[in-house]
């Protein structure tokens, strides 16, 4: 997908704050140590939000789990494994 617009830092704390929490809620682990809300870094990240002017791609139905990678690889190497000699 590619999206065109008018892109913008956001400086506004408590917006980044709303972002990283919505950030760590879809991909942080459950059984983080983290307390919920603390973000010591949060003065010096950089978050940045788009107004879409317009967007294009293509949509398409992903495959049954079982026909997904690992469970079958459809790469161009198949039976790639590491080298163990070294080298």
């Amino acid at each position: 997908m590619c999206l065109f617009g008018r892109i913008r830092i956001v400086d506004d704390r408590e917006a980044k704050q709303r972002f990283c929490e919505a950030l760590m809620a879809k991909y942080g682990k459950p059984a983080t140590q983290r307390p919920k809300g603390f973000f010591p870094r949060i003065d010096v990240i950089t978050v940045y939000a788009i107004t879409v002017k317009r967007m294009t791609g293509k949509e398409q139905a992903l495959p049954p789990l079982s026909e997904q990678w690992p469970a079958k690889d459809r790469t161009k190497t198949p039976n790639a494994s590491l080298r163990t000699d070294g080298l």
